[in-house]
């Protein structure tokens, strides 16, 4: 079957059809879910690991404010060292996640093709046709929606706890545990929906490249 163009374009790809496009490096990859991933994980770690930072945290920084402008030049060296064994794997787990969860999305592709430069792609009339293509429509519409959909998930979720948050301003002191619960709960809300959208356009991105890779 000849690929086509146009609506002539009636027949899903075939499994050749496929192969090739991803040695050329087009594949469906979700630009959705390795951020998601990172988000929802490190959300998760975060608030789990968040009294043991902090307190290691704020015993450093207090160690560090008492010997302001007397301590040697080379113990700045000290202090950023011991920062970076701090927050360093953290830092260093958002970048195997966001790695794998990329991998995951769409596989391992290493295409030369990819690496050609393409002059045609700087002329405006090609912006335009992607702008205007279902991809990017597609995108723009995605992004609105999640706009809506996150924002509005967030505002109910703080809308509903409303009488707990001004409670939090009676408290005597600063208590850890309302205020954990309080976040906990909108941002867990958050992460779901964060998940949910990801799934979605994992689903979008396949079917759009199945439709770009039709054949007549």
């Amino acid at each position: 079957m000849a690929e086509g163009s146009g609506d002539d374009k009636r027949h899903a790809p075939t499994e050749k059809r496929l192969r090739q496009a991803a040695e050329q490096g087009n594949v469906h990859r979700s630009a959705d879910l390795p951020k998601a991933a990172v988000i929802v994980i490190i959300t998760t770690l975060a608030l789990s690991a968040a009294a043991g930072i902090g307190g290691r945290l704020e015993s450093y920084c207090a160690t560090w404010l008492s010997q302001a402008g007397t301590a040697p030049t080379a113990a700045a060296m000290d202090w950023s060292e011991t920062m970076m064994l701090a927050i360093g794997p953290l830092l260093g787990l958002i970048a195997v996640l966001a790695v794998v969860s990329s991998f995951a999305s769409g596989g391992w592709v290493f295409a030369l093709a990819s690496l050609k430069p393409d002059l045609s792609k700087l002329m405006p009339a090609h912006g335009l046709g992607q702008l205007f293509s279902k991809s990017g429509m597609s995108e723009t519409g995605k992004a609105l929606l999640k706009f809506i959909v996150i924002g509005g998930a967030g505002a109910d979720m703080i809308y509903r706890h409303k009488p707990d948050f001004s409670a939090l301003a009676a408290l005597n002191q600063p208590v850890a545990g309302p205020v954990m619960a309080l976040n906990l709960s909108v941002i867990s809300t958050i992460c779901v929906v964060i998940t949910l959208l990801a799934g979605a356009d994992m689903g979008l991105q396949y079917w759009l490249h199945r439709q770009k890779l039709r054949m007549s």
